[in-house]
C-alpha cells in the first residue's frame, strides 16, 4: 500500500475494500489495537513542576490519567504504553514503579481478562490535579468576562 503526502501531513493507506477471507491474516488496521489516532492527553505543567517529573514520567502520568477518566482505572499494558510513548518496556516499568513509590500513581490489581495491571492517579496527585483544573477554569472565566464588550455586560 502507498502512503500519500498532502502538504505536511501524511495520510495512512486506506484499508482494502470488498470481501475478505476470514482465514487470511488480519490487516494492520485491525491487528494494531494501540493505534489511537486522534486521541490525546493533556500534560498539566503545574503537576509536572510540583512533582518534578522527567519528560517520560509527565507523558506517562498524562496517558494514564487520560485513559482512567472513564472507569477510574487505566487498563493499558506496559508494552502498549511503551509503544505509545516511544520508549522501552524497561523505561515504562521503572517510571511506573518510581511514580508509585512517590505516591503519584496507585497500582491496582491485575485485570484477568486483559492480563494488565490497573493504574490510576493516587489521591494526593488527583487532589492537586483537581486544584490545577479549577484554577484553569477560573482563569478562563475571568478571561471570557474581560473579553466581553462593555455594552453587552
Amino acid at each position: 500500500m502507498e502512503m500519500t503526502k498532502l502538504g505536511d501531513f501524511v495520510t495512512p493507506p486506506t484499508p482494502p475494500q470488498g470481501d475478505s477471507d476470514a482465514s487470511e491474516p488480519a490487516n494492520e488496521f485491525v491487528a494494531d489495537r494501540t493505534n489511537r489516532e486522534g486521541m490525546y492527553a493533556i500534560v498539566y505543567f503545574g503537576l509536572t513542576d510540583q512533582f518534578g517529573f522527567s519528560p517520560t514520567e509527565a507523558l506517562l502520568v498524562a496517558e494514564i490519567y487520560s485513559l482512567s477518566r472513564q472507569t477510574g482505572w487505566c487498563y493499558i499494558g506496559q508494552k502498549s504504553l511503551a509503544k505509545s510513548l516511544n520508549v522501552s518496556d524497561v523505561t515504562v516499568n521503572q517510571s511506573l514503579e518510581h511514580l508509585r513509590v512517590r505516591d503519584v500513581l496507585e497500582k491496582g490489581g491485575r485485570h484477568k481478562r486483559l492480563g494488565t495491571i490497573q493504574w490510576r492517579l493516587a489521591p494526593m496527585a488527583q487532589g492537586k490535579l483537581d486544584a490545577i483544573q479549577r484554577r484553569i477554569e477560573r482563569e478562563r472565566g475571568e478571561k471570557r468576562s474581560r473579553a466581553k464588550p462593555k455594552n453587552l455586560q
